[in-house]
C-alpha cells in the first residue's frame, strides 16, 4: 500500500487500497450528516446517535465480511461482481493471486475507490461525497467502464442496507424496532419512515425519512425495486444476494414493506458496454424530517448534472475550511497541513463521536475539546467566533466547575455524557488559554466585559454535593468573571503536597482511580501559566482605560483575601469550602466592585506560589539529567522516579512546566534530554506519553491497566507530542520542537506502517497505525505550532508580528519559504528568505516589506490593517540575516 499526493491540495493517491480494511474516511457537511467509508465502501451514515441511516459501524465491523454500501454487475452468465469487492467470490479469492486491483484517491472531502477486474476488463470508479449544499445526502457515483476490448453486457443495481433508528437498537431491540419499519417502493427507490421512535422510557410518534434514490446518466430510474432485506438476500447474503443472482421481480411501486428490516436495492436497465465506453450511475442515501423533505429531495437532486456540479462546489466548500497554505522545502509536510487544517472543523461536526474507532461516545464534544478546536479556529476565523466563545461560558458553574458535555447549540450544556457527574480538574486552564489567543489575534480585550449566564444542575460544592441548590436562580457575570472564578477556585482546591488535587482525572482521562490523594502536577504547572495570562489580560484591560474594577459577587472576598497564612494547604481548603457554602446560600445580587490592579496581583502571587511549590516538590535530578514529576497517586507517592535502572517519566508534566514558565531556561535542555533518553522511539511516532509503570497500581487510573503502549499507557500519544514541540518552540528551542512533530507526520505519510490517510491521529500503536484518526485535539495544537511559532505569525492584542523560528531545510532551494493565511480579516502572504543558512537563534527579520512598503520590525498594526483591502492577498516579505551580537 503505497500513497502520493496528486497536487498541492492534498489530493492523493494510494495503491492496493484493499490491502487495508479498516482504513476509513470521513464525509460530512456542517449541519448534516455525517459518515465514514473504506475502500470496500463500508462504514456508516447518520444525523445523530438516535438518527442512523446505515448500521451503526466499530472498527471491528470494517474488518469482517459482512457488506455495507454495494453496487453489482450482473454478467449475461449470471456471475456477479461488486464494484465495493464485497461478492462472495471476491472475498474468497482474496488471499489467492489478485485478479483485482483496487486504488483509492481522496481529496477535500471526496472519496474514490477504483476497482478494475483484469478478467472480465471491467473498471468501476465509485465516488462518494457529502455535498456541501445539502448536507443531508450522501451521493455515490459510480462510473462503469470497459477497459478491455470485447463488448460486455451487464445488469448494473445498487444496494445500499437501511437501518433507520437509534444506535442504541442495534443491540436493544434489534427485531422489535424493525417492526416498526414501513418502507415504501418506488421509481425513485426506496423511503424507509419508522412509525414510532422507540425508547421504553416513552415511545414517540416518528415522522423522520431515510431513503435510497437512484438515476442513470440519461435520466432514468431504475427499472426494480426492493425494500425488503429479507427477500433481497433470499437464502443467500448480503455478499450472494439471490435477489441480485436470480434477477428476481420487485416490489410493487407504491407498495409498502411492512416490519421487516430494509434494503434500498435498485436494479437499473441492462446495459451495453463497448470497448472504452463508461456509464454513469447517481446514488442518493441519506435522511429527511419527513417523507415530503425526502421526495422534495429527490425532485432536485436527481440530476446528473445537478450532482456532477455539487462534487465541484463541495471540493471549493472544504478547500476554503482551512485557507492556510504553506510552502516549504518538503510539499508533502505542506500537503499533510492541508488535511491537519480542516481536522478542528471535522471535530465540530462529529463531537468525538460517530467514526470507527469513536464507537465509545454518542455524540457532542467535551469540555476542553470545544475550547482547543477553538484554537485550531481562531487562526482561520477569528472575527466570526466571539459569540460563540462567549456562549461557551454558560457551562460553567457558580462553584468553578463546569458541565463536560456540549449539545448542538452554543450555549447548550450536559452535565456529562453518561449521566455522572464528575470534575476534570484541568478544565478552567483552556477557557483561559484560548480568551488570550482570541485577544491577540483580534485585539478585542473588551470581551472580558461581556456577559454570560451560569450553568446551574443543582450539583454544588465542586461536584460533591447533589441538588444543592433547589431552586435555580438566573445568575450572570461577565467573562472575566468566569475566568477568575475556575482559577481562583482550582488554586484553592489543594492536594496534601499543596499541587492542584487531581479529582476524577486531569487531560488524561485515564487517571481516573486517585480522586481522595491525587495531585496533577502538570496542571499545577499549567495552572501557574494560565494565572499569569489572566493577570496580563485584566491589566491590559485596565491600561486601555475600559475600567479599574469589575463586580463580582461579594462572597469573592474570601478567595481574594490575602492574610499571612492564605498561601497554605489548609487556608486554601477552608476558603474554598467557605466560598462554596456561599454559592448555594447567598444570592449572586450581593455584588462588589473589586479593584483590578488587586485581583492582578492576588493571581501573580498564586502563580509564583504555584511554580514555587512545583520547583521545591516535583523537581527529579539525575546525573545526566532531570525532569518534573507529573504525579501523585492515591498513596500520595510520586508515580515518577530518577533512580537508576527504576526512572519513571511522564511527558505531560515536562510539557506544561515548559509552557507556564515553570522551567528555569537552564532546566529545558536537561528535560529535553531526559524525554530523548527515555520516551522517544522515532519508529513510533516520536514522544512516548510515558516509560512503563508498575502495572500493579491501579491508585493513579486505568491507564496502567491498558497494554503497555497503547492509548493513554505508553503510546506516542499526538496531542501531547505536538504540545511538548509548542512548548520547546515557545521558550526558543525550534530544532528541539521540530523534533516532537517531525516523525508523527513522516509516519503518517508512510502508509504501509501507519495505515491511514493523511492527517492526524490521536496515537500511534506499538506498531506505527494510526489510531482514531481525524477527530484529535492534536490538529489545532499542530496548526497553532506551525503558523505561530514556526513561521513565527502571531498576533500581539491585534498587531500582526513576525517571529519565525523556521529551519534552514524547510526553506525551498531559493533559500524562500511562504505562508498564506489570513489575519485581521485580511489575506496576507507571509513570504521568507533566508539570506545565509542560519539556525533560527541566529537569525532576525533584517529587512521587511507589505506590498513593496517598508514595515519596522515584522509588524502590521492594528490601524495599519485597517486600511488594506479585502479582496486582494497583501504580499509581507521579509528577509533573515545574522543577528548582529
Amino acid at each position: 500500500m503505497e500513497s502520493r499526493f496528486l497536487d498541492d491540495m492534498g489530493s492523493f493517491r494510494i495503491e492496493h487500497g484493499e490491502k487495508n480494511r479498516l482504513n476509513y474516511f470521513p464525509l460530512a457537511a456542517e449541519n448534516g450528516v455525517m459518515a465514514s467509508i473504506t475502500p470496500e465502501l463500508k462504514g456508516d451514515l447518520k444525523r445523530d446517535q438516535n438518527s442512523f441511516v446505515l448500521p451503526p459501524a466499530s472498527e471491528e465491523d470494517l474488518r469482517s465480511g459482512m457488506a455495507g454500501r454495494n453496487f453489482w454487475c450482473r454478467f449475461e452468465n449470471g456471475e456477479l461482481w461488486s464494484a465495493a469487492g464485497m461478492s462472495a467470490a471476491q472475498i474468497a479469492e482474496e488471499f489467492t493471486p489478485a485478479e483485482e486491483k483496487c486504488i483509492v484517491e481522496a481529496g477535500l472531502l471526496w472519496h474514490r475507490t477504483v476497482r478494475e477486474n483484469r478478467t472480465r476488463q471491467l473498471r468501476a470508479a465509485v465516488t462518494s461525497w457529502v455535498p456541501s449544499a445539502n448536507g443531508t445526502v450522501e451521493i455515490m457515483q459510480v462510473i462503469l467502464e470497459n477497459c478491455g476490448e470485447e463488448t460486455l453486457r451487464l445488469t448494473p443495481t445498487a444496494a445500499i442496507p437501511l437501518y433507520g433508528r437509534s444506535a442504541d437498537n442495534l443491540r436493544d431491540h434489534r427485531h422489535v424496532t424493525s417492526l416498526l419499519n414501513r418502507a415504501e417502493s418506488r421509481k425513485e427507490g426506496v423511503i424507509l419512515t419508522p412509525t414510532y421512535s422507540f425508547d421504553e422510557r416513552g415511545h414517540t410518534p416518528n415522522q423522520r425519512s431515510y431513503f435510497v434514490f437512484g438515476i442513470t446518466e440519461d435520466g432514468k430510474s431504475a427499472e426494480a425495486v426492493c425494500a425488503d432485506l429479507d427477500r433481497y438476500t433470499g437464502e443467500g447474503s448480503l455478499i450472494m444476494p439471490e435477489w441480485v443472482a436470480k434477477e428476481l421481480p420487485g416490489d410493487s411501486l407504491g407498495g409498502e414493506t411492512a416490519g421487516k428490516e430494509t434494503i434500498g436495492a435498485l436494479r437499473f436497465p441492462e446495459t451495453e458496454l463497448r470497448p472504452g465506453e463508461k456509464r454513469e450511475y447517481d446514488i442518493l442515501v441519506g435522511t429527511a424530517e419527513d417523507k415530503a423533505a425526502a421526495e422534495q429531495i429527490a425532485a432536485v437532486w436527481l440530476s446528473p448534472y445537478r450532482i456532477r456540479i455539487s462534487l465541484e462546489e463541495t471540493k471549493l466548500w472544504w478547500d476554503q475550511v482551512n485557507p492556510i497554505r504553506t510552502h516549504t522545502g518538503d510539499s508533502d509536510f505542506d500537503n499533510v497541513l492541508r488535511w491537519i487544517g480542516i481536522q478542528p472543523t471535522l471535530r465540530r461536526i462529529y463531537g468525538c463521536s460517530f467514526l470507527p474507532h469513536h464507537d465509545y461516545g454518542k455524540g457532542g464534544r467535551g469540555w476542553r475539546d470545544l475550547w482547543q478546536d477553538s484554537l485550531g479556529l481562531l487562526l482561520s476565523e477569528p472575527e466570526t467566533v466571539a459569540d460563540d466563545l462567549v456562549a461557551y461560558f454558560g457551562g460553567v458553574r457558580l462553584d468553578g466547575t463546569n458541565a463536560t458535555i456540549i449539545g448542538n447549540r452554543p450555549g447548550e450544556f450536559k452535565a456529562d455524557r453518561n449521566g455522572i457527574q464528575r470534575v476534570w480538574m484541568d478544565h478552567g486552564y483552556w477557557p483561559v488559554l484560548t480568551i488570550w489567543q482570541y485577544i491577540q489575534q483580534t485585539g478585542d480585550i473588551e470581551i472580558l466585559l461581556r456577559v454570560a449566564p451560569f450553568f446551574q444542575d443543582g450539583l454544588g460544592m465542586r461536584g460533591t454535593q447533589r441538588d444543592a441548590i433547589q431552586a435555580k436562580r438566573s445568575c450572570t457575570g461577565t467573562v472575566a468573571e468566569h475566568m477568575l472564578l475556575e482559577q481562583l477556585t482550582a488554586f484553592c482546591e489543594a492536594g496534601e503536597h499543596g499541587l492542584l488535587r487531581l479529582r476524577d482525572a486531569d487531560w488524561n482521562d485515564a487517571l481516573d482511580m486517585a480522586p481522595q490523594r491525587g495531585e496533577s502536577g502538570a496542571f499545577t504547572s499549567a495552572y501557574a501559566g494560565s494565572m499569569e495570562l489572566l493577570a496580563k489580560m485584566l491589566e491590559t484591560l485596565r491600561q486601555t482605560g475600559k475600567c479599574s474594577s469589575i463586580d463580582l459577587p461579594k462572597r469573592f472576598e474570601i478567595l481574594l483575601g490575602e492574610e499571612d497564612n492564605w498561601a497554605s494547604i489548609a487556608s486554601r481548603r477552608e476558603k474554598l469550602n467557605r466560598f462554596c457554602a456561599q454559592c448555594i446560600q447567598i444570592p449572586d445580587d450581593d455584588r462588589i466592585q473589586i479593584p483590578l490592579d488587586k485581583i492582578v496581583r492576588h493571581l501573580d502571587l498564586c502563580a509564583d506560589t504555584l511554580k514555587a511549590i512545583i520547583r521545591e516538590k516535583a523537581w527529579i535530578q539525575t546525573e545526566q539529567d532531570g525532569w518534573f514529576n507529573s504525579y501523585y497517586d492515591n498513596y500520595g507517592t510520586p508515580l515518577e522516579c530518577g533512580t537508576p535502572g527504576q526512572e519513571r517519566m511522564m511527558l505531560t508534566g515536562q510539557v506544561f512546566a515548559i509552557l507556564g514558565g515553570v522551567a528555569a531556561k537552564s532546566e529545558i535542555p536537561q528535560i529535553y534530554h531526559a524525554a530523548r533518553r527515555l520516551l522517544y522511539a522515532r519508529q513510533a511516532g516520536g514522544f512516548r506519553l510515558n516509560t512503563r509503570l508498575n502495572p500493579e497500581d491501579f491508585q493513579i487510573g486505568r491507564m496502567l491497566a491498558f497494554a503497555y503502549g497503547h492509548k493513554e499507557n505508553g503510546a506516542v500519544f499526538s496531542h501531547m507530542s505536538v504540545m511538548f514541540a509548542y512548548a520547546l518552540y515557545s521558550r526558543g528551542y525550534a530544532r528541539e520542537g521540530f523534533s516532537a512533530i517531525e516523525p508523527i507526520w513522516r509516519l503518517v505519510l508512510d502508509s504501509k506502517k501507519s495505515r491511514i490517510y493523511p492527517g492526524i491521529p490521536e496515537y500511534f500503536a506499538p506498531d506505527g497505525r494510526g489510531m482514531y484518526p481525524y477527530l484529535t485535539g492534536s490538529a489545532a495544537w499542530m496548526m497553532l505550532c506551525v503558523v505561530q511559532e514556526m513561521f513565527g505569525v502571531r498576533g500581539e492584542n491585534g498587531a500582526l508580528c513576525l517571529r519565525p523560528q523556521l529551519l534552514p531545510e524547510q526553506f525551498d532551494v531559493r533559500n524562500r519559504t511562504s505562508i498564506i493565511l489570513k489575519f485581521g480579516g485580511k489575506a496576507f502572504k507571509i513570504v521568507y528568505t533566508l539570506l545565509e543558512r542560519l539556525e533560527p537563534s541566529e537569525y532576525t527579520i533584517v529587512k521587511a516589506e507589505l506590498d513593496n512598503m517598508p514595515i519596522a520590525d515584522g509588524r502590521i498594526l492594528p490601524s495599519e490593517m485597517g486600511a488594506l483591502d479585502k479582496e486582494k492577498i497583501h504580499i509581507v516579505e521579509a528577509w533573515l540575516g545574522r543577528k548582529v551580537q
